[in-house]
C-alpha cells in the first residue's frame, strides 16, 4: 500500500521501522513473527517486544495452535479464544485478533473481557462486510481493500468457502503490480468485473488469470457480477485501488455498492 506516496517499497518499510526505533524502554512493540521484515526488527529495539504468529508456536508470545489462540509467557500458557469464536473471516483477521490481544494484555486488560469482546465483535463496515444473499449467491463489500495486499487477503478469506468468487476490481491505481493476485485468481475466481481508471492495467496484468468484463458504473458492475455468478458463489467488491476516480471515498464506494445490491435484490423479489 501507499506506493503512490513512496518511490520504493524499501522507503515505505523504513518509515514504518522508524516508529519502532523511536520507542523507549517503557514502550511495547507488537510484531508479526510470520513476516520476515517485521520479525527482523525484534532484535535491537529498546521497547519490550511481543511477537505473534499464526504459522508457528512461539517460545514467548501469542500464536495459533489448531483452532486455539494461545498466549505463552514465563513458561505458562493460556487459551485466549478459539477461531470458532471469531466472527471475522480469514486468517488475516486471526492475526488482527492476536495483535489486539497483545495490545490489550500490555495495557493490563482482562483476558476474559477481551474474549467476550471478540465473541461479540461483528466487524466493521466496508471490510469483508456481508451485504445480502440472492439466488444462492453471497454479496460482500470490502471497499476498504484499496491495495493489492488487502484484496489478496479478502480473496483468501472467501476461498475458505466452497463456491467460486466473482471479483470486482478497479479504481485509481497506486503504482503497485497486480500480479500477486494472479495465482489465487486462477484457482478461485470465476470472473473479474473491472471498473475505474486502472481497468486497462488490471486487464493487461490479469487477463490470462480469469475471464474479464468491464463495467462503467457500480450498478452495472453489480448486475454483470450477478449474471456471472452461480449458486454457491460469492460476489466480492475488493477493488485493490483507491476510489477517487469515481467516488469521494472508499466509504461512498462501499455504500453505493450495497445500495445497488439491495436494489437488485428488490427487483428479483418483485419478479419472484
Amino acid at each position: 500500500n501507499h506506493l503512490d506516496r513512496y518511490d520504493f517499497f524499501s522507503d515505505y518499510v523504513a518509515a514504518k521501522h522508524r516508529l519502532f526505533v523511536n520507542q523507549t524502554a517503557d514502550d511495547v512493540a507488537i510484531l508479526n513473527a510470520d513476516d520476515e521484515i517485521t520479525a527482523s526488527w525484534a532484535k535491537g529495539l529498546k521497547a519490550n517486544v511481543v511477537l505473534f504468529s499464526v504459522k508457528m508456536e512461539l517460545e514467548e508470545g501469542l500464536f495459533l495452535r489448531g483452532r486455539d489462540l494461545i498466549c505463552r509467557a514465563n513458561g505458562k500458557e493460556r487459551i485466549l479464544a478459539t477461531r470458532d469464536e471469531i466472527f471475522l473471516r480469514g486468517l488475516h483477521n486471526v492475526e488482527n485478533v492476536l495483535a489486539a490481544f497483545a495490545a490489550g494484555l500490555a495495557c493490563g486488560a482482562s483476558p476474559d473481557s477481551m474474549r467476550e469482546t471478540v465473541k461479540n465483535f461483528q466487524g466493521v463496515e466496508h471490510r469483508i462486510e456481508f451485504v445480502a444473499k440472492m439466488g444462492g449467491v453471497n454479496f460482500y463489500n470490502d471497499s476498504k481493500a484499496t491495495s493489492v495486499a488487502a484484496t489478496l487477503k479478502a480473496v483468501e478469506a472467501l476461498s475458505e468457502e466452497d463456491g467460486k468468487i466473482v471479483l470486482i476490481l478497479g479504481g485509481r491505481g497506486k503504482n503497485a503490480p497486480y500480479q500477486p493476485l494472479e495465482n489465487l485468481i486462477r484457482k478461485k475466481v470465476r470472473r473479474l468485473v473491472l471498473i475505474g481508471e486502472d481497468a486497462e492495467n488490471i486487464s493487461r496484468e490479469l487477463g490470462k488469470a480469469a475471464e474479464i468484463v468491464r463495467a462503467v458504473t457500480m450498478g452495472e458492475a453489480v448486475e454483470k457480477s450477478f449474471q456471472a455468478a452461480k449458486r454457491g458463489d460469492s460476489i466480492l467488491l475488493a477493488p485493490a485501488c483507491a476510489s477517487f476516480d469515481m467516488f469521494e471515498s472508499y466509504e461512498e464506494r462501499g455504500k453505493i455498492f450495497k445500495r445497488k445490491v439491495l436494489q437488485l435484490l428488490d427487483i428479483h423479489k418483485t419478479q419472484d
